[in-house]
């Protein structure tokens, strides 16, 4: 009865914030920049995102830097702007002082590869298809080492020399 009772209970929940998914999709306002006033960077980001999320590298100089008054995007002379790609700022973990511009990895298909190739084998063992289990092993294995193995990288142009005053 108490199992009967909380499926009831689970249902009506589930219920209600369909409806309300499918009420906010017709009525609902599009949220802005911050709508609950939070401290955090992730915040700062217009609804829907951008696909690069921010154009410079944002500087932080307190624990809740939505709420100070310095400007994290602040750049008049464009010294920090992300344009050689998709790149993060690597700091240090306890003081967050910036220590190199890290570059990320690109856009690929192998993590949808290595899932296909995971749920082959998977199927396969549960129908006992050992030769097909083990191509599913092989093929995850192959999806999994051109996803994490790393690429060499291009052949890099000698940075000109600048001397600082």
């Amino acid at each position: 009865m108490t199992a009967t009772v909380g499926a009831f209970i689970f249902g009506t929940g589930i219920l209600l914030s369909i409806i309300n998914f499918f009420r906010s999709l017709r009525t609902g306002a599009i949220a802005g920049k911050n709508p609950w006033n939070a401290d955090s960077l992730e915040w700062e980001t217009d609804s829907p995102p951008a696909s690069y999320a921010t154009v410079h590298i944002p500087t932080v100089v307190s624990r809740h830097p939505l709420w100070d008054d310095h400007d994290e995007e602040y750049d008049p002379e464009n010294e920090r702007v992300f344009d050689e790609g998709r790149e993060t700022l690597s700091t240090t973990w306890l003081d967050g002082e910036p220590q190199s511009i890290m570059k990320m990895p690109e856009d690929t298909i192998s993590p949808l590869l290595v899932a296909l190739a995971l749920m082959l084998l998977f199927a396969a063992l549960i129908f006992q298809w050992m030769w097909v289990a083990l191509a599913g092993a092989l093929a995850t294995l192959f999806a999994g080492y051109f996803w994490l193995w790393p690429t060499p990288a291009e052949k890099l142009e000698p940075e000109l020399e600048v001397e600082l005053i």
